[in-house]
This record gives C-alpha cells, structure tokens and sequence, in this order.
C-alpha cells in the first residue's frame, strides 16, 4: 500500500514541470473567420480613468492568420463631441516611470455618431509582447492620449492591470487563468506563497507564474520566459501528501528510490545528501532518466513531518542542470512550515 502511495506522488511531481495548460477567460471575444483564416482575440470594455472623457477602453488584441501573429491595443472612446484621435505617436504610457509610446493610424477610419449624438472613435495601436508584458505586470501605470486639439491623461486601477495580466498570460503564453495567482490560498507582503492547508510557505522569484492542483500536485511554479522547448523553463513543482503511517525519512527515501528504479526509464542515481529545512531533516537527490525523446536531470528534496510527506522537485534537460540549481536551491531554503 505505502509503496503505490509514494509511487503515485513521487511520479506526479517529477512529471509536472514537463506540463503546459491553455483556457478561455470570460472578458476576451474571440473572432474567427474560416473563410479567410484568421482569428482575433480581443479584451472587452477595459475602462480606464480618462480625465474629461465619459467613456474610454483599453482593450488588448492578438490576431491570427496561418504562423502570422500581431498584437495590438484598441482605445475605444465614447464621448459628447469629437477627439480625433491623432495619427502616429499618439498614445504614450509612463509604466512605473518608463516610457513606452505607441504608435497608430488614429481614429480618421473608425468614428461614428450613435444616437442622441454621441461619439464613438476607435484606434488600433501596434504593441509588442515585452511592452505588453511591462504595462501587465507593473505597479504603476499613466497615459496620454492626443487628439488633434487637445489630449487627455489617463490611468490605470489594479482591475485594469489585472486584465491585462490575464491576457498576456493566456494570448501570449499560453498559460492557464483559473488557477493563477489571485486564486491561491493567501500572499504576504513580502510575496511568499502560504498553504495553511498543507502547512507551509515558500517564496517563488518575482514574476513567476502560480498554478494549484495541477493533477495532483500542490502548487507548481513557473518563470514568466517560456521558450520553444518547455523544457529549458525553470519551474519547480511541490506536491504534500498525507501518509496513512508514520514513516522515518530513511524508510520513505529507500522506498521512493526504488519505485524510481523500477518506473522511471534509464534511471540513474547520481548523488544524494543529508539536510535540513527549517530544522526538519530532510533528503534530496540527483538522478538522471528518459522519457521519449528526451533525456532529462533532475533534483528531489523529500521531508517528513508526522504523517505528512513534501517533494519539491525540478526536471530539466542535462545541460541546464547546473544553470538553474542555484535559483532551485534559493527557493527550497525559504521553505518553512506554518
């Protein structure tokens, strides 16, 4: 019984850093045209706080057509009397304190008057992912947007930000939402991870990406890079179980390494230690595998607690081994038990 119970875990967190997840968030339209092949994913009703207009949006956009991909920012404003949004540098952001302009073919092709009077201009400005990437993860963001008489200041609440911040991460990496961060347990000030649940807190590097209850495991960290090749993404993976007896961490480090032997293809010990974490004593081993194609290293720290067993792992491609075991390393000594 112990051992397809550690089977299962061990298993489970050294095959979690190979995973990757996509979804569909309920504030982006998305638009496709099979005739001509394209598709458009675009935010919905994104108000900022514009100064003398009644209503203005911010909407991020991707289109698609074949392996051609372009992102852009749509400013929708709907007011009283005309702005005509100006061609060219028109849309500047100081993004905590850095200057991004944008740059557009203004509003001269998409204004209309509803009834009752009202205006409603649209312009469509060209942005890069990086630039993107900066205003959804900002602390602070302004704006200045110009008409050809005057211009208004706008700014941007944490809403705003958090909508950018999904999108980037669905439409530009591909990342899952519903179990991002602002749906895990609690984060301190100083934005270390807390799992009353299961016990602990860790801190992950700034910008890493969260996901919980990942087939089976407790949390699982990613860098915000991701790469043609998943495998060279640093990411670590934590997985608690609760045993059904108490078990010495010798015993539970003898019989996860021979489920190891016996399960993972081409399994090789390569070294392992004594430790402690947080004045628990603890394991961790190097071992080398293969799942087809690849050959992969990883590093394993297993803990015992009474009746509860944590792995934290990470699995990489050999030669990016040594690269990412420091960070790997920083990150398991903040562990702590709560």
């Amino acid at each position: 019984m112990l051992k397809k119970y550690f089977l299962l875990f061990m298993l489970v967190a050294l095959s979690l850093s190979l995973m990757s997840c996509a979804s569909t968030t309920g504030y982006v339209k998305t638009i496709k045209d099979d005739f001509d092949n394209y598709v458009i994913n675009r935010m919905q009703g994104n108000k900022v706080n514009a100064k003398g207009i009644r209503i203005l949006e911010l909407n991020a956009q991707k289109y698609q057509k074949d392996k051609l991909i372009n992102y852009s920012l749509m400013v929708r404003l709907v007011d009283g009397g005309w702005f005509f949004i100006k061609r060219g540098e028109s849309l500047v952001f100081l993004v905590d304190g850095e200057r991004i302009g944008l740059t557009g073919r203004g509003s001269s092709k998409h204004r209309e008057v509803l009834s009752g009077g009202t205006i409603v201009e649209k312009a469509w400005y060209t942005i890069t992912p990086d630039q993107l990437k900066k205003i959804a993860f900002a602390n602070n963001v302004r704006g200045k947007l110009t008409g050809s008489k005057y211009f208004t200041e706008l700014s941007l609440s944490e809403d705003n930000l958090k909508n950018f911040r999904s999108f980037y991460l669905e439409f530009v990496k591909g990342i899952s939402m519903e179990s991002f961060t602002a749906e895990l347990p609690s984060e301190s000030e100083t934005g270390r991870y807390i799992n009353k649940d299961k016990g602990f807190s860790i801190v992950f590097p700034k910008g890493w990406i969260k996901q919980e209850g990942v087939r089976g495991t407790t949390v699982m960290a990613m860098s915000p890079t991701k790469t043609a090749d998943e495998l060279t993404r640093q990411s670590i993976t934590i997985t608690v179980a609760d045993l059904p007896n108490e078990l010495s961490m010798e015993d539970a480090f003898n019989l996860s390494l021979n489920n190891m032997r016996q399960r993972l293809s081409n399994f090789k010990k390569l070294e392992s230690n004594d430790l402690v974490i947080d004045n628990i004593k603890a394991k961790s081993l190097i071992y080398s595998w293969s799942m087809k194609p690849w050959q992969l290293k990883g590093l394993n720290y297993m803990i015992i607690r009474g009746r509860r067993w944590y792995s934290l792992s990470y699995n990489v491609k050999p030669k990016y081994f040594v690269t990412y075991k420091k960070d790997f390393d920083n990150i398991v000594q903040s562990f702590k038990f709560e």
